[in-house]
């Protein structure tokens, strides 16, 4: 497609531009209209598919808009528009990377940023819309104030009702137990986290049927790896299980990954193949121990008459 619309550039900014005079008859016009729509919906679709439809629009509309704010000619618009696309996108991806955020919205987020901050800045400096462009200027920063400061708030809030229901240290044990039963159980993603997290803490061997409950109602297979690791800190070896069944299932590779690291970290003298580990654990299920020399897992000695 790109090929298509280096080839058949011409024709499309005729398009673009209403000089249709030059492509000939309106049945030509209609021709090269429907190729470039033709071409732009395929784009649009297979984009969606992979990058969202949020992040995809921006990418259509904010480069192009910051290119046309800040150019005249074709050639110096295009420059712009990719050259912004792709340094807030690799400034995107690397936020969404330390923040542990999501790749897409952090792009469109600070796309948006940034086409606000060009149109302030040329709004500030035209004599004739300076006052008008300060006052957008202030408001822009106390809507972002006030947005900034409500999250923070309420997370505080929460953080605070969350650490005295889970984390108070004078709470007895069958209190955290009692009220991480119910957390485990909940449609909140954060608050089974919390619980799991909590629980391992503990350490509790109380814990570990509530884990494997827990495990077996988990659908999330990150969540499910956060239960084997818990349950491999209390010392049962269902950890183990865990993590082969994550790797055995194959809803993610980077759950699949991180559940085969996961056990060759907890293993002593585990083969380092993924099948071979997955095999390996299924022959040897219940002649697994665990070593408290070594904090980890082995296969048990088998003694023979």
């Amino acid at each position: 497609i790109g090929i298509i619309h280096l080839v058949f550039r011409r024709q499309f900014f005729m398009l673009s531009t209403g000089d249709v005079g030059k492509l000939g008859s309106s049945l030509n016009v209609r021709m090269w209209d429907f190729l470039f729509y033709a071409t732009f919906g395929v784009v649009v679709t297979s984009s969606v598919g992979i990058g969202g439809v949020l992040l995809v629009f921006a990418y259509l509309v904010i480069p192009s808009v910051i290119g046309i704010m800040l150019a005249h000619s074709t050639r110096a618009r295009l420059i712009i528009a990719w050259s912004s696309g792709l340094l807030m996108s690799l400034c995107g991806v690397c936020l969404s990377y330390f923040l542990d955020v999501p790749s897409g919205p952090t792009i469109v987020v600070l796309l948006a940023l940034l086409l606000l901050f060009i149109a302030l800045v040329l709004e500030i400096k035209d004599a004739n819309r300076h006052k008008r462009g300060l006052f957008h200027l202030l408001s822009v920063m106390l809507l972002m104030a006030v947005m900034t400061v409500i999250p923070m708030v309420f997370a505080r809030h929460e953080g605070h009702q969350d650490d005295h229901v889970l984390m108070h240290h004078q709470e007895p044990n069958e209190d955290i137990l009692t009220e991480a039963k119910e957390w485990l159980v909940s449609d909140d993603d954060k608050k089974r986290v919390s619980a799991i997290e909590k629980l391992k803490a503990l350490g509790d061997t109380r814990a570990i049927s509530m884990l494997e409950a827990a495990a077996l109602r988990e659908q999330d297979p990150f969540i499910i790896i956060d239960i084997s690791l818990a349950l491999l800190s209390l010392h049962d070896k269902e950890g183990l299980f865990l993590l082969q069944r994550i790797i055995i299932e194959k809803k993610s590779d980077l759950a699949k990954e991180d559940a085969y690291l996961h056990l060759k970290e907890w293993l002593i003298d585990g083969p380092f193949d993924q099948e071979e580990l997955v095999l390996w654990l299924t022959t040897n299920r219940h002649h697994i121990s665990f070593d408290k020399e070594k904090n980890k897992f082995k296969k048990a000695v088998i003694l023979r008459d």
